[in-house]
């Protein structure tokens, strides 16, 4: 992982309209390393996903373990990475050599969304990051696409995998305008709040004891984009003065 900057942006929100496999069986898990990396510092336990490993599963770390996907509307819409084939791209913040890009096109009319993300665990049980303040990430999109972004974070309360809500979906989040340069964002779990008018239930915060995805949408009709994201983090450590943290 590069170092990451210093310059952070906070998110304000926009005023918008808005089964067992059989022995000789292969897993493409198999592929993909140890289930578990084991690492020391806060900063790296905090480190959720760079990219740098081109593949489309979250850092094996701290018994995270999702994947990465996209998805969009079923009304016209459309999305690369295809939503059946993820795929990093090269390039990314600070010089890094891969990071999350996704482009398309948000269809005119309807109920209409774009969007990226991934389930910090593979199984419907909650993540417990209790421990942390909230999370950060580097964002940038290409001139003349879409700026405004939907940051969200789903909980126990609004993922269908909770068996809680009764109208779901409705995560916790922020929208927030990116820019045509890299910039590092952060946000703070109380800045994250659902939308209002519609979802059940409503409870007044965020779970972060049992969080459950993390996703970036874009919802503004007859738009394209191109949004590029890496370097996704859990902020609060020590050394995380924006976050609370000492500084020593």
């Amino acid at each position: 992982m590069r170092s990451p900057r210093v310059l952070f942006a906070s998110l304000v929100p926009l005023t918008m309209s808005l089964t067992a496999l059989p022995m000789a069986a292969c897993s493409l898990d198999q592929f993909r390393g140890p289930q578990q990396v084991t690492v020391t510092t806060c900063e790296e336990k905090a480190l959720i996903e760079d990219g740098e490993d081109g593949d489309d599963q979250i850092l094996l770390r701290e018994g995270r373990n999702g994947y990465l996907y996209t998805f969009a509307d079923k009304v016209g819409s459309t999305v690369l990475p295809a939503e059946t084939g993820f795929r990093m791209a090269e390039g990314g913040a600070e010089g890094s050599t891969h990071s999350i890009h996704l482009t398309g096109h948000v269809a005119s009319k309807g109920e209409v969304y774009v969007g990226v993300g991934f389930d910090l665990k593979e199984s419907s049980d909650g993540y417990d990051a209790s421990q942390y303040k909230g999370l950060s990430f580097s964002a940038k999109v290409k001139a003349g696409t879409e700026p405004h972004v939907r940051f969200m974070v789903g909980d126990v309360n609004t993922d269908p995998k909770g068996k809680v809500c009764t109208a779901c979906n409705n995560d916790f989040g922020i929208t927030f305008k990116a820019t045509n340069e890299w910039v590092r964002y952060q946000v703070t779990y109380p800045e994250l709040k659902q939308e209002a008018g519609w979802g059940a239930p409503h409870p007044p915060a965020i779970d972060p004891t049992r969080l459950m995805s993390v996703q970036w949408q874009v919802s503004v009709p007859n738009s394209d984009l191109d949004l590029w994201l890496d370097d996704i983090a859990f902020i609060g450590c020590p050394s995380d003065k924006s976050a609370g943290g000492s500084g020593k």
